[in-house]
């Protein structure tokens, strides 16, 4: 979950929904609040509620889960665009496949490239 009041939109259906015997993760860098106390007090009072907190990149992360997927470019696309200094994994990644595939598929492979 995420809100735009961490102490409110976040907190208060987060902390229902866990009572309700659901897992709740709450985006933390995806929610804001009035000030650094209030979303601090906030994430105290969901931790003691059972409520997890997470950041985009934890959630971007455990829904990827490996490079070995088909769409994995397009993966690595989605988090250079979300934090920018993320396309030097991608470019890391892309030259690793590239030495790791077998003589003479070399050129045969597109590499991932990011829409800039």
């Amino acid at each position: 979950m995420a809100g735009v009041w961490t102490s409110v939109c976040v907190a208060l259906p987060a902390l229902q929904a866990e009572a309700d015997g659901y897992n709740v993760l709450a985006v933390m860098d995806a929610s804001g609040d009035v000030s650094k106390l209030a979303a601090d007090a906030a994430m105290l009072r969901m931790a003691d509620g059972g409520v997890e907190s997470v950041t985009t990149n934890t959630i971007l992360s455990e829904t990827h889960r490996t490079w070995k997927r088909p769409d994995a470019p397009q993966w690595g696309e989605l988090y250079a665009e979300l934090v920018p200094e993320y396309q030097s994994v991608v470019e890391s990644y892309t030259r690793a496949q590239a030495a790791a595939a077998p003589a003479g598929e070399q050129g045969r492979r597109r590499p991932a490239t990011l829409a800039r």
